[in-house]
C-alpha cells in the first residue's frame, strides 16, 4: 500500500469515507471561514443590547444556529439576510426561554445558562451527543452564589438543567477556571445587565485565557468597559448599551488544519481573511508550523505557508490553545524527528475526549506515541514503512475530522467514520478541501 512518500498518488475511491491523496504539491488560495467564537459572542451581546445590531459576515454553522435559537428563545429577533444577521435585542429584560435545544454547542450552553439566570421565568436547557457530559458545575455554582436557581440533572450531568433568576449583583463571585474559560466569559457577557454589576475572580489557573480576552474585546465593541483590578479578576459595572454593527473576523482555529496541508504535501497555500492582530489563541498555528520547519509569511489579513513535504521534529506548548491539537497531531504523524504536544490534558473536556481520540488516531495510522502526564509524545521520527492508511474514529468531532482529512492528502487509505460532523463549525470545509486536493465530493 502506498504510504507517506507517495504525494502524487491518485486513489480509485470505492469508499465515500476515504480521502484521495493530493495529485501534486499545493498551489492555491482559500478564504478562512468566519470566526465561530466571535459570532457566538456577537449574537449574545446583540441580544442583550437595546435596539438593533448588524452582525456582518457571521459564521452559519450548527453551533451558531444553536445560539440563534437560544437568543430567539429569550426574546431577541434575528433576521437573516445575505452576508449579515440583523438582531433586535431585548435589552436587560430577557424572558424565560421555556425549553432550549442547545444541539452540541458547548459555547451556547455556557452563555445561555448565564443568560437564563437573568430571567424570572425558568428555562430548561437540553442538548445532544456529548454535551451533557461537558463541564458545567462551576458555572452552575456561580449562578447559585449570585441568587439564581439551578435545578440540576441527577448524577452530576451537565444537562438537562432548569435555570431561573434574577441575579443579585454588586458582589464578587469566584469561579474555578481549570476546565473551561467559558464560565468566566459567560458571566462577563451578562454582567452589564446585572443590578450592581459583577466582579468575577478565577480561583484556579485559567485555561484558554485568551478566550476571555476575546470576550472582553467583544464587550468593548458594544461600549462596555471591562476593568481588571487584579490578575485573573474582571469587573463589569451595570450599563445600558445600544446595538452595534459588528464585523466578524476569520477563524484561525478552522484555518489551522488547512494551513498544515503544504507542510505535509508540499507547495504553497495562502489563506485570506485572517487578522494579524487577532486575539484568537489559535493564531499560534504560525508558530507551530515554523517549529515544524515550514516557511510562513504573514501579510495584512492573510497567511501563506510553504513546505516541501518534510516535517521536522518539534516540541510545542498547547496550553491555552486546545483547538490546535488536531492540527499539531497531524504534523506529529509525519514528523521526521521526535515530537511533543505539551499541556494537552484539558482536551479531555472538548467535543470528544480529544486527548484519547488523537492518541488512538495516530496509533491506528502507525505512529507510535505515548501519553506522558499532560503531554502527547513521539519519541522518534516517523520512518519509511511505519505509516499506513486506516479508518480514523473521529468521535463525531469536527476538528478531528478536518485534521485527519488533511492527513489523507498524503497518506493513502485514510478513511473517516464521520464526514458530516464538520458542519458544527465549518460547513464549507469539504468544498474548500476539494479545491486543495482536486477531489470531487
Amino acid at each position: 500500500m502506498p504510504t507517506g512518500s507517495d504525494f502524487h498518488h491518485t486513489l480509485v475511491r470505492m469508499d465515500p469515507h476515504r480521502i484521495a491523496c493530493a495529485r501534486a504539491p499545493l498551489h492555491g488560495e482559500l478564504r478562512a471561514p468566519p470566526s465561530k467564537s466571535a459570532t457566538h459572542r456577537a449574537l449574545f451581546l446583540a441580544a442583550l443590547a437595546d435596539g438593533d445590531s448588524s452582525i456582518v459576515g457571521p459564521l452559519d454553522s450548527e453551533d451558531t444556529r444553536a445560539s440563534i435559537d437560544a437568543v430567539r428563545g429569550f426574546g431577541a429577533e434575528v433576521r437573516e439576510r445575505p452576508g449579515a444577521w440583523s438582531v433586535t435585542g431585548f435589552g436587560g429584560s430577557p424572558r424565560g426561554a421555556g425549553r432550549l435545544d442547545l444541539r452540541e454547542s458547548g459555547t451556547t450552553m455556557r452563555f445561555a445558562a448565564a443568560l437564563a439566570a437573568l430571567a424570572r421565568e425558568p428555562t430548561r436547557l437540553e442538548g445532544r451527543g456529548r454535551l451533557g457530559s461537558r463541564p458545567m458545575t462551576e458555572l452552575y455554582s456561580a449562578i447559585e452564589a449570585l441568587g439564581g436557581r439551578v435545578e440540576r440533572a441527577p448524577g452530576g450531568a451537565a444537562l438537562p438543567a432548569t435555570i431561573a433568576g434574577p441575579l443579585s449583583g454588586g458582589r464578587s463571585v469566584r469561579v474555578a477556571g481549570d476546565r473551561s474559560s467559558q464560565f468566566v466569559s459567560a458571566l462577563l457577557t451578562v454582567a452589564p445587565r446585572i443590578s450592581g454589576g459583577l466582579l468575577v475572580e478565577v480561583a484556579t489557573p485559567l485555561v484558554s485565557a485568551d478566550y476571555v480576552a476575546l470576550t472582553r474585546e467583544a464587550l468593548e465593541r458594544f461600549g462596555i468597559e471591562v476593568e481588571e483590578p487584579a490578575a485573573n479578576a474582571w469587573r463589569v459595572r451595570p450599563a445600558s448599551f445600544a446595538g452595534r454593527e459588528v464585523h466578524i473576523e476569520g477563524d484561525w482555529s478552522s484555518a489551522s488544519c488547512l494551513l498544515t496541508a503544504p507542510a505535509i504535501v508540499g507547495g504553497r497555500l495562502t489563506v485570506t481573511g485572517l487578522r494579524g492582530g487577532s486575539l484568537q489563541p489559535d493564531r499560534a498555528i504560525v508558530e507551530l508550523l515554523r517549529a515544524a520547519g515550514c516557511r510562513v509569511w504573514e501579510r495584512h489579513e492573510e497567511v501563506e505557508v510553504g513546505g516541501d513535504g518534510r516535517v521536522g521534529g518539534f516540541e510545542f506548548d498547547l496550553g491555552g490553545r486546545p483547538d490546535l491539537a488536531p492540527a499539531g497531531a497531524v504534523l506529529m504523524l509525519f514528523a521526521e524527528g521526535p515530537a511533543a504536544l505539551r499541556n494537552v490534558a484539558h482536551l479531555r473536556h472538548k467535543e470528544s475526549d480529544r486527548f484519547e481520540v488523537l492518541r488512538a488516531a495516530l496509533t491506528a495510522l502507525g505512529r507510535r506515541v505515548r501519553v506522558d502526564g499532560d503531554d502527547l509524545v513521539a519519541d522518534r521520527g516517523a520512518r519509511p514503512g511505519d505509516l499506513s492508511g486506516a479508518r480514523v474514529q473521529t468521535a463525531s468531532d469536527h476538528r478531528i475530522a478536518m485534521a485527519f482529512a488533511v492527513a489523507g492528502l498524503r497518506l493513502a487509505g485514510v478513511e473517516l467514520d464521520d464526514r458530516a460532523c464538520v458542519a458544527k463549525s465549518y460547513p464549507g470545509f469539504w468544498t474548500d478541501f476539494a479545491r486543495l486536493g482536486g477531489q470531487n465530493w
